[in-house]
């Protein structure tokens, strides 16, 4: 059953709640002593199931998320739930208004499972959370217990956040749907900062079946579109130049195999090439986001330093470093880079671009969380990507590519995102 009809069943009391949370809590309870998804102390059988049986004797009319468990990045305050960010700080720090996304899937119909594991304030130092499809490998971040929840089927939705790539990288190595709106279009009210100028609020999902019912919940003046209004002739850009050459050689062949896939399903492939300046960008995305993480911990920082990371606290003093007009500059130039990139896709008439979803699979061990890199542009210039998984075979951990819109059109990006998803098989 795809998430749409998951969401149809529960709404038409088709599938008893009750029970199906329960299948849930089993799940739970069999994989989290190895996949360590959940923030200890958040997840409560009895207190969920409460939680499903209350809902059950409600009227479904007027909540289109129904009864659908959900689970919530650690940095996202929720009524009745700790927030730690990952961190050794006191949880008295983070105290504060729910999270404005997370009150507008409750009154949807949604219930929360439990808080999902996020690295230290969503930047570089791993949780325990481990791959779902190898617990020897990393599930990627900082989005980790989101991305893992969901693959082992905790939940089939978890908030996610990304600042360089929290939720593509996650979403491509646990083999889920990873979903990045553009910068600004989903509320960041309530979730505790990394980057002003750089997070983007998303999510992470099973399936495309249901990104319309999602996105007219949580992005703001949504205007549904589906992939049959879409233009006939489909083209998709691939990008030429220093960024694709991040991907490894062998990430490239099954990017490849991928693109010959979708042309046969008769899509253009066109090649692009852009972000010239590449390097450029890396740096300056850098710069900015240490600068912006130094303001947010300011306080924090002064008065808790002992208890951060040694990776952290370097971070944050040599974001202190960074010249402000310089900030105030290269915070200014992503909107020439963001335009400079959809005039590309302009010219070359393609209605998206296409990229891998990381440098490779899942990197052995869990001391890190992979590299960002494939997922910064996209970030950093504010554009909304939703990152597809291929079908792996029995010999492989989970990869996938990214499909990029132009800035504050989601609806035609979701669209040709589902489009894809449900009618391509991408196997590589």
């Amino acid at each position: 059953m795809n998430t749409a009809d998951l969401i149809a069943a529960l709404q038409q009391k088709k599938l008893n709640l009750v029970e199906y949370v329960s299948e849930i809590c089993d799940r739970i309870e069999r994989e989290e002593s190895t996949l360590q998804a959940i923030v200890p102390g958040t997840y409560d059988r009895e207190a969920l199931l409460s939680q499903a049986t209350e809902c059950s004797l409600r009227d479904p009319d007027n909540q289109p998320l129904y009864g659908l468990p959900i689970g919530v990045k650690d940095i996202f305050r929720v009524d009745g739930y700790p927030t730690t960010c990952g961190s050794r700080l006191p949880v008295e720090t983070f105290r504060g208004t729910e999270s404005h996304v997370v009150t507008l899937l409750k009154k949807a119909g949604a219930i929360v499972v439990g808080k999902t594991i996020t690295t230290e304030f969503a930047a570089f130092h791993p949780g325990p959370t481990t791959n779902p499809a190898n617990p020897l490998h990393t599930p990627g971040g900082s989005s980790s217990g989101s991305a893992a929840g969901v693959a082992k089927g905790y939940f089939p939705f978890a908030f996610g956040s990304q600042t360089i790539g929290s939720i593509a990288r996650p979403a491509t190595f646990c083999g889920v749907v990873g979903v990045k709106p553009s910068y600004g279009r989903v509320s960041a009210e309530g979730v505790i900062e990394y980057s002003r100028t750089m997070d983007h609020v998303g999510w992470l999902c099973e399936d495309t079946s249901a990104l319309n019912h999602f996105s007219q919940v949580l992005i703001n003046n949504w205007r549904g579109l589906s992939a049959e209004i879409l233009p006939a002739n489909r083209s998709i850009g691939v990008p030429e130049g220093p960024y694709i050459g991040c991907a490894s050689a062998l990430e490239l062949q099954r990017f490849a195999k991928i693109l010959d896939q979708l042309k046969e399903f008769g899509i253009s492939i066109v090649p692009c090439p852009v972000l010239e300046d590449f390097e450029t960008i890396r740096s300056e995305h850098q710069q900015i986001i240490m600068a912006e993480l130094s303001d947010v911990h300011r306080d924090w920082f002064a008065d808790h330093q002992e208890l951060y990371s040694e990776a952290l606290a370097e971070l944050i003093v040599a974001g202190q470093k960074v010249d402000r007009q310089e900030l105030a500059r290269m915070v200014e130039a992503r909107k020439q880079v963001r335009s400079a990139l959809m005039q590309r896709m302009d010219e070359a008439g393609v209605d998206a671009l296409i990229a891998p979803g990381a440098v490779d699979v899942a990197p052995r061990g869990i001391e890190s969380t992979g590299d960002p890199v494939m997922n910064l542009p996209w970030t950093y210039t504010g554009l909304p990507s939703v990152s597809l998984p291929c079908r792996p075979t029995s010999a492989t951990m989970p990869h996938g590519v990214q499909l990029i819109g132009r800035f504050n059109q989601d609806e035609e990006l979701f669209a040709l995102a589902d489009l894809i998803a449900s009618h391509v098989r991408i196997d590589a």
